[in-house]
């Protein structure tokens, strides 16, 4: 070779990190005309087109960075792997799911404990709609490794979808399945009780002490989804890389609801959570992270019409007004905020804006460049009752409320589990 290896390669991940991703590739390019196919460099080539969201190219590297390689050679293991891992995840981007699960067996074959893969195969079956398979690889990762973030997150997240859970030698899943005997009590005739809510959180987080001790989340809403699968992802990444509207998106209008204080919030999370609605509408409650956008408590109910979330709102106002210790707010929208800063009259409920046909194209386009942006509806319920993923969001919105000097945080619990991330955010904004 005429490059030394080893410096060329620290060259092109300093390159990756400054996000100089389109000189790494020539630099590469440079590096194979002078010197002889290495399954190294080609692993980086791969990574890097992957980097620039040239996922074919990627794979194709990937390909054949395995075929310059000896894999009956034990040493070789080390490479083979990250070659496998990136090859695997570029597969997932793909929406090669059967291959990507090859990907991620063919490393668990080499390295059995190799946790990652296993947490890389639950993404898979889950995209695939196969949640138990999900489940199972997501508790493989955690069990093998309780300090991977991704893991214990995508476990924390696919149980509140699951409605049959096994006892299982697992921290969280045990958490969870007695939590769910933990309930907040709600009568639809009767105020909800902040007393009860009180007990309730305290009592889930002795349970999340004794199964697991300390543990946060960066989760800041809490979801009850429905027979909808709204896949808000694609939208906002179509929009924001090429400032349309995505078609899916003229047909969404949801109800704002803005509690005055967190336990306000935490009295809507609970109707939410127990309100039959019978459209199966989405729902969410939050606290706003977002720079320029009014409020800090926030609940939406998700409606497929305008029609649909006048009624809704008519249904369900009345419960709301009996629950909100402040005057709550509420109102009718269409669509994303960021969505008004381009197009104003998007939001105009008395004359519709109409979705522009020649958007069209670039949604597909979209969506073969980025083909995970695809719809994957699946059954995507979520089960109702307290959640892991719940006590944790509210733990941040207690947080919050107390960073933000909202005393009725006091009438909630009286401990504070502080998060570095929340703290942050604030601190940004």
């Amino acid at each position: 070779m005429t490059t030394n290896l080893h410096e060329f390669t620290k060259l092109i991940l300093e390159l990756h990190k400054k996000r100089y991703f389109e000189e790494a590739l020539i630099k590469i390019d440079e590096f194979e005309q002078n010197n002889s196919k290495n399954p190294i460099i080609l692993n980086l080539k791969g990574l890097t087109l992957f980097l620039l969201n040239l996922f074919e190219n990627a794979l194709n590297s990937f390909n054949e960075a395995l075929k310059n390689i000896d894999e009956s050679n034990p040493k070789n293991n080390h490479l083979i792997i990250s070659i496998l891992s990136n090859k695997g995840i570029t597969n997932l981007n793909s929406a090669n799911y059967s291959e990507a699960i090859n990907d991620f067996y063919k490393i668990i074959e080499i390295n059995p404990n190799f946790y990652q893969a296993y947490n890389h195969l639950g993404v898979a079956y889950e995209n695939l709609g196969e949640r138990k398979q999900s489940v199972k690889y997501f508790i493989k990762s955690n069990n093998l490794n309780e300090n991977y973030i991704p893991a214990r997150t995508n476990l924390i997240k696919s149980l509140t979808f699951c409605k049959d859970l096994a006892l299982e030698t697992n921290k969280i899943v045990r958490t969870e399945l007695n939590l769910k005997k933990n309930k907040f009590y709600y009568d639809p005739k009767k105020k909800i009780d902040q007393k009860n809510i009180f007990s309730t959180l305290e009592k889930a987080n002795i349970l999340i002490q004794e199964y697991i001790g300390e543990i946060s989340s960066k989760d800041i809403q809490t979801f009850r989804r429905g027979n909808r699968y709204l896949n808000c992802g694609r939208h906002k990444k179509i929009f924001n890389e090429r400032k349309i509207i995505p078609k899916f998106c003229f047909g969404c209008f949801k109800i704002l609801i803005e509690p005055k204080s967190l336990i306000d919030l935490i009295k809507l999370y609970i109707l939410f959570d127990n309100y039959e609605f019978k459209n199966g509408n989405p729902r969410k409650c939050m606290i706003e992270k977002r720079k320029n956008v009014k409020g800090i408590y926030k609940g939406y109910i998700y409606c497929n019409s305008l029609n649909e979330a006048q009624e809704i709102l008519n249904d369900t106002v009345k419960y709301i007004n009996l629950n909100m210790d402040c005057k709550t707010d509420y109102q009718i929208k269409r669509g994303c905020t960021e969505y008004l800063d381009v197009y104003p009259e998007y939001g105009n409920l008395k004359d519709l804006m109409n979705y522009k046909e020649e958007w069209k194209n670039d949604e597909e386009d979209m969506e073969i460049k980025f083909p995970y942006l695809k719809d994957n509806s699946f059954d995507l319920s979520t089960v109702g009752g307290v959640s892991l993923r719940d006590i944790l969001a509210i733990r941040n919105w207690i947080y919050f409320a107390y960073l933000k000097d909202d005393k009725s945080y006091k009438l909630v619990s009286e401990t504070l589990h502080k998060n570095v991330f929340i703290k942050n955010m604030i601190d940004i904004n």
